[in-house]
């Protein structure tokens, strides 16, 4: 066991002790989750998360903290709604809206993901992941020019990606004249 390891077992010890003294502590349910997460027991951090969540509905952590450990299981439906909990607490929220937006596409619900993924560019318009993971969703709904904006505007932002090379095969196999071009 690691000496991280240890600490984290030590955390965990200590949290549970203070649990049994006052079961109603929302900050020691969800640092106990943190915990539990790091140590691997993800079910069990969402437990907690989830009983920090009940406690205290207004503390946009523990939000934040059930949504990435529901992330973490591919529970996308219970992610998205947590980031969105997080994203109604909380507007300014980008890593959450755009972790809200992820869920949702990974859930295969591209119609809402497309719209979150826009609020998270209004948020923060010069995080080129937003515009990349925004054209894959464009994509998936059927809106191919509007895709190859947005890739377009990745590779703009980020013209030595190593991703440069697909993200320009893709462009070229989403516009209207790219039979000409072969």
């Amino acid at each position: 066991m690691e000496i991280a390891d240890t600490d984290l077992a030590s955390a965990r010890t200590r949290f549970e002790q203070e649990l049994e003294r006052d079961p109603k502590n929302a900050e020691t349910q969800n640092n106990l989750g943190v915990v539990l997460e790091r140590l691997g027991f993800v079910p069990s951090a969402i437990g907690r998360f989830s009983d920090a969540v009940a406690l205290d509905r207004r503390n946009w952590v523990y939000h934040f903290n059930l949504a990435h450990a529901a992330s973490l299981q591919m529970d996308w439906n219970r992610a998205a709604a947590e980031y969105a909990a997080v994203t109604e607490l909380f507007p300014a929220n980008f890593a959450a809206q755009y972790n809200m937006a992820f869920a949702l596409h990974s859930g295969g619900n591209e119609a809402a993901a497309v719209k979150a993924f826009e609020k998270a560019i209004a948020l923060a318009p010069g995080d080129p992941a937003s515009h990349l993971s925004l054209a894959v969703s464009l994509e998936s709904v059927g809106r191919s020019g509007d895709a190859v904006a947005e890739y377009e505007q990745y590779l703009h932002m980020v013209p030595g990606a190593r991703d440069a090379a697909a993200v320009t095969a893709r462009i070229q196999s989403l516009s209207p004249d790219s039979t000409s071009r072969n």
